[in-house]
């Protein structure tokens, strides 16, 4: 993996999810950023505000050695083969490169949807989510609204990646998804 062919990767993963998702209102770009996020830690990210022109930022200098962490070493990132066989977390079978991608795309744009579509829907939480799925999430997502919800998204697109859903409509179903689409 080199840093721009994965930054231009995520990014139009991004607009894919994003073009899916708001059909009337897309993002007509990602900003490709070529200095690193200045926490060392938000690679990708959702931005919007009063000022400033809603959009998407994929930071390109070390973001493929940091997305390699991801897959191999420490912070390993488990696939959602999901606890639905509760099996233990060292058993968890792990993000394949592409999974990777999909789960961080879709996470970001679910912040979108979060913020656009905050009256349509509600936000899983710990207390919401799929009992099974609950032990794991709790270690490694830990219980904080917005972002607990987009790791779920993110985690759930990528098993139905996984699985061969990789439509337009498929992956935006899944980041627009209510509550009973978990059961």
């Amino acid at each position: 993996m080199e840093d721009r062919e994965v930054a231009y990767r995520i990014a139009n993963l991004i607009l894919w999810f994003d073009g899916s998702v708001f059909l009337d209102n897309p993002i007509p770009r990602v900003e490709v950023v070529l200095v690193s996020p200045e926490d060392g830690k938000h690679w990708i990210a959702y931005h919007y505000g009063r000022k400033i022109t809603e959009h998407y930022d994929v930071f390109v200098p070390g973001l493929a050695n940091y997305l390699q962490k991801q897959l191999e070493g420490e912070g390993r990132t488990p696939h959602l083969a999901m606890m639905e066989a509760q099996v233990a977390y060292s058993e968890v079978p792990w993000f394949t490169e592409n999974e990777l991608l999909v789960a961080i795309a879709a996470h970001e744009v679910r912040h979108r949807v979060q913020r656009l579509k905050r009256r349509q829907i509600t936000l899983l939480t710990p207390k919401n989510t799929e009992p099974a799925f609950m032990g794991w999430a709790l270690h490694d997502l830990g219980h904080r609204g917005q972002e607990f919800d987009a790791k779920v998204i993110g985690f759930l697109a990528a098993k139905e990646w996984k699985l061969g859903h990789t439509s337009l409509e498929e992956m935006a179903q899944v980041i627009r998804i209510q509550l009973k689409g978990l059961r």
